[in-house]
C-alpha cells in the first residue's frame, strides 16, 4: 500500500472556480488547482480498505497535511464500479478557506 500512496498524484485543473462553489464538484476543481487532490486510478476495496489508504496518507503526511483523495474506479464485493469516489475533502485550514474565498497564506509554513 506504500507503493498506492507514493505512487497517487496530485492533478491540477485548468481553470479554477472561485468561492462561493455551486457545487462538490466545484470545491474538488479548486482544490485540484491548488494541486491537493490525489487521483487513484483504481482501487480493491476487497483486498485493501479505502479507510486504510486515508489513514496512510495522514501517517505520511500528518493529520492537518493529507489530501483529499479520488479513486477512479473501486472493488467492492468482487465487482468494480466506476467512481469517482471523493475521501477526505476537508480537514486543513487552507482547503476549507478556499470554502469562503478566503485566500491562501503564503507567508505562514502552517497555513
Amino acid at each position: 500500500m506504500n507503493a498506492a500512496v507514493n505512487a497517487a498524484v496530485p492533478h491540477l485543473s485548468a481553470t479554477p472556480p472561485t468561492a462561493t462553489f455551486d457545487s462538490i464538484r466545484d470545491y474538488v476543481r479548486a482544490l485540484e488547482a491548488r494541486g491537493r487532490v490525489l487521483h487513484v486510478g483504481a482501487m480493491d476495496q476487497d483486498q485493501y480498505e479505502v479507510t486504510a489508504f486515508a489513514y496512510r496518507l495522514i501517517d505520511k503526511f500528518g493529520i492537518e497535511q493529507a489530501p483529499a483523495f479520488m479513486v477512479d474506479r473501486i472493488r467492492i464485493n468482487g465487482q468494480w464500479m466506476a467512481g469517482p469516489l471523493l475521501a477526505n475533502p476537508y480537514g486543513r485550514w487552507p482547503d476549507e478557506a478556499v470554502l469562503f474565498g478566503v485566500p491562501e497564506i503564503t507567508s505562514d509554513p502552517q497555513g
